[in-house]
This record gives C-alpha cells, sequence and structure tokens, in this order.
C-alpha cells in the first residue's frame, strides 16, 4: 500500500500534543517505551478503517478509557490471542512471556516519525525521509530523545529502527562494523551521534540512552519464515526485561 500521511482530521488532532501512544513517556508509572518508525493506522475510506476509526481515535485520546471496553493493549492487536502478526502481535507475545511486569498501563510507544500514517514507509522512502526532517518533526525527535533519556525507563529498539535512527540524512551515521550488533546490547558503551537537529547543536548519542535494549527479528510486519527466530527473540528478551524491571523497581 502507498505510504503517506493519514488523512484523518479527527485523528490528527487527536494526536496533537499526544505525540505517542499508550502510556505517558514521562509518566512515573511508564516503566518501558518502544520505539518504532510510525504511527501507523489503516488508510481514510478502507474498510477496516471504517470499522474501527472510533476505537482508534478514543485509544490516542485516552487509553486508560479505551483499555477499560477491551483487553487488548492497542486496538491494531490481533484479535487470535496467540498471533505474532503485525507489530503489537509481537509486543503482545512478550508482554505474555513477561508476566505482571510489562503490562499495558506501563507501556508507552514513540515513533521517529510524530503524526499518523498509512501504508507502508518502504513504498514511499523519500517521503518518510523528507517528514523526519521537517521542523516540526525534529522538535518531536527533540522531545522523544528527553523521555528515552530517562533513567526509569526501559527502551526497547528493534535493529532496524536504530539503523534508521542513524541514517537520518545529513546526520551521522553509525559505522558499518557497529550497525551490526546482536540482540539486546545494553549501548552505554557505544557513544555514537545518531541525530542532530541543527547544525550547531550537541548531538544526541546512544550513550546517554541509559537502558536500552536492542532487539533483531521483530519485524513490523508479518513474514512466516522468520516465525522461529522471531519466537527466539521475544523468549530472549523476556528474562533480561524481567531482571530489568526487579533491578529497578518503583
Amino acid at each position: 500500500m502507498p505510504f503517506g500521511i493519514h488523512t484523518s482530521l479527527d485523528l490528527a488532532r487527536a494526536y496533537q500534543g499526544r505525540s505517542f501512544q499508550g502510556s505517558e513517556p514521562w509518566a512515573a508509572d511508564t516503566r518501558c517505551i518502544f520505539v518504532g518508525y510510525d504511527p501507523n493506522f489503516p488508510r481514510w475510506g478502507d474498510q477496516k478503517w471504517i470499522d474501527n476509526c472510533g476505537q482508534y481515535i478514543q485509544y490516542v485520546e485516552d487509553p486508560l478509557l479505551w483499555w477499560g471496553d477491551h483487553p487488548r493493549h492497542h486496538p491494531l492487536t490481533p484479535p487470535n490471542p496467540i498471533s505474532l502478526q503485525g507489530y503489537h502481535g509481537k509486543v503482545r507475545g512478550l508482554m505474555n512471556l513477561c508476566g505482571d511486569v510489562l503490562i499495558r498501563e506501563n507501556i508507552a510507544f514513540v515513533d521517529l516519525l510524530g503524526k499518523p500514517t498509512f501504508g507502508s514507509w518502504g513504498t514511499e522512502r523519500g517521503l518518510f525521509r523528507r517528514e523526519l526532517q521537517t521542523p516540526e518533526n525534529l522538535q518531536h525527535l527533540v522531545m522523544m530523545y528527553n523521555w528515552l533519556r530517562d533513567r526509569s525507563k526501559l527502551v526497547i529498539l528493534p535493529k532496524e529502527v536504530l539503523n534508521r535512527m542513524c541514517s537520518i540524512p545529513a546526520n551521522p551515521r553509525l559505522a558499518d562494523d557497529e550497525k551490526l550488533l546482536p540482540d539486546l546490547v545494553p549501548l552505554s558503551t557505544h557513544a555514537n551521534a545518531f541525530f542532530t537537529a541543527h547544525a550547531d547543536q550537541e548531538m544526541f548519542h546512544l550513550a546517554a540512552i541509559p537502558n536500552l535494549l536492542v532487539a533483531n527479528h521483530f519485524p513490523f510486519f508479518w513474514n512466516g519464515v522468520m516465525l522461529a527466530e522471531i519466537e527466539q527473540t521475544l523468549a530472549t528478551m523476556a528474562p533480561t526485561i524481567i531482571e530489568w524491571f526487579h533491578l529497578h523497581p518503583v
């Protein structure tokens, strides 16, 4: 499906001032922040949007209200309770493995792009890159970076998103050998700059994110061939996450 900025005015209004989903990233009760590419929803006018647009907008505006009527953590979570399909299917699988420590009320979702979209950004890479570098989105990235630096939060970052962060045009890149990071590497020893909003501004460094886990095989779209790798990644991540929560009690 072609990629674009979402055309629903109601969704855009809901997202203004809330460039995240789920719990508030700065809140004390929020313990875990997932970082993705873009807040992606079905395209306006598609049947899935027509059937569920009210849920999407209510979730963005007031997730607590939405959770009161729904057992899932996100409206885009697959109905099949054991499905790992899609990004939120994998998040749910990870939540199931982590038990009570990782619950929907303590999770925030933030994205490199701070406005709702539809379709796959991979089909319109030029548009995605331009949107990442608008003045509005640069402000969003500064705000996101400050959320990720909070020592009370665990940041979960799929490796493919990390590579995109490190290759925003006109900004420093990781060296090629340092892009090949293994699963779940705390990056406190990596002082690589990945983003700078202005030429005269101090570069942002991965090393400033104190609790960062990088996950391989956490693709955003379903790929049945990779199912075993995805299951292995989730099984490897879960004990690490549980241990982090035990070492960082509220």
